[in-house]
């Protein structure tokens, strides 16, 4: 009997010596993790990085130093760490066929937060989608167009798309073609396109404007106009030279088989 009570206070003995070497392994190690946050936290490039990944890099960082953490307190204990690590890898893999798609555009999101092809308010093009760009999530991409429809894209698509940045610049060139008959005198039509452009402050005398013929069939010619303004003013100067083109060419009775604008 007193053989088995001995075995017994030893056992409880290394158990709770145990258990205690844990529970401090546990705070101290709390307190590093808090520490290594603040540290994070506090490092410049990441400051300058966009909110939501830094609340990603920081919450990633916290999960995998408290995992290391557990599996240090349940060595500790004498818990076979063998089986929990399978486990957790089994566990992790398993979540990771099915979440495929997810982790994808989450990688994707990452990758656009880092790189930053482009920000909230841009105007951009990508994936057969166009519009302003209104929020950047870990996984998805949201735009606005300009009648007012909501796009959201997965993060993952647009990483593997070729994007079109609109706002990169300042200044933007209006791409715009006129069509007008073939029996027209060619420099009088280039030349009322010349003095529309003129009269609108907001297109710029630099760099110059383009103005020419594109292509000649046996009836009509095709005119590209391209002035350049600054970004904000593109579609007040798109839709200006849409309309008084328009007015110019009925006033001066130039023959328009097909009046076509085009901003490619």
């Amino acid at each position: 009997m007193e053989e088995i009570i001995k075995k017994l206070l030893e056992i409880s003995t290394d158990v709770a010596v145990k258990i205690i070497l844990a529970i401090v392994v546990y705070i101290i190690g709390r307190i590093i993790i808090s520490k290594i946050l603040k540290i994070i936290n506090n490092i410049q490039k990441l400051k300058n990085q966009d909110e939501t990944l830094r609340k990603f890099i920081n919450s990633a960082t916290k999960f995998l130093l408290y995992l290391i953490l557990i599996i240090t307190v349940i060595t500790i204990l004498g818990i076979p760490t063998t089986s929990v690590i399978a486990l957790l890898a089994s566990s992790g893999l398993a979540i990771g066929m099915a979440l495929q798609g997810a982790l994808g555009n989450l990688a994707g999101g990452i990758m656009l937060m880092i790189f930053k092809p482009f920000a909230i308010g841009d105007s951009i093009k990508a994936s057969e989608a166009e519009g302003y760009v209104k929020e950047i999530t870990l996984f998805y991409t949201v735009l606005t167009t300009l009648d007012k429809k909501t796009i959201t894209i997965p993060n993952g698509n647009l990483m593997n798309a070729n994007i079109i940045n609109n706002s990169k610049e300042n200044i933007r060139m209006v791409d715009m073609t006129f069509s007008c008959g073939r029996k027209v005198d060619i420099d009088e039509v280039k030349n009322i396109i010349k003095e529309i452009m003129d009269k609108n402050e907001k297109i710029l005398k630099e760099p110059d404007a383009l103005v020419t013929i594109a292509e000649a069939s046996d009836t009509s010619y095709k005119i590209i106009a391209r002035p350049y303004c600054e970004r904000k003013d593109y579609w007040d100067i798109y839709y200006y030279m849409n309309e008084e083109v328009y007015k110019a060419f009925k006033n001066n009775n130039i023959e328009v088989p097909t009046i076509k604008v085009t901003n490619e």
